[in-house]
């Protein structure tokens, strides 16, 4: 899967527990595109005014169940804690970044509306 020339951590294997190596690019970028992959999943519970430990257990479950699957039907895929951690991390961030645009939406209409007179 790699195009950086270094192999995956979790090459090989049924089940990868070591953390993430940052000085293999092939890592690096694996953690990334997995960081990417979970953005929707934060975008979506965000957008339909769920809380963060609402999308973050969905994500972690999502995740969770993806990783289960590749270890169970011997797909050749590795069961990984970075892809874990990164899909999880990914479905927080983009909850993060979708919360604030909203909440500076909001303030950015309040404004617009002017100053209301108490009468």
């Amino acid at each position: 899967m790699s195009t950086h020339g270094a192999a995956p951590a979790g090459a090989g294997q049924a089940v990868n527990l070591k953390l993430l190596d940052v000085s293999n690019p092939a890592d690096s970028w694996d953690f990334f595109l997995n960081v990417v992959m979970f953005v929707p999943g934060g975008l979506l519970p965000a957008s339909a005014g769920t809380r963060l430990a609402t999308a973050a257990a969905c994500g972690f479950a999502g995740s969770l169940a993806i990783e289960t699957m590749q270890y169970l039907t011997s797909s050749g895929r590795t069961a990984d804690i970075n892809d874990l951690l990164s899909n999880s991390g990914g479905c927080v961030a983009a909850y993060a970044c979708a919360a604030a645009v909203r909440a500076a939406a909001r303030r950015a209409a309040a404004t617009a509306a002017g100053p209301r007179l108490r009468g």
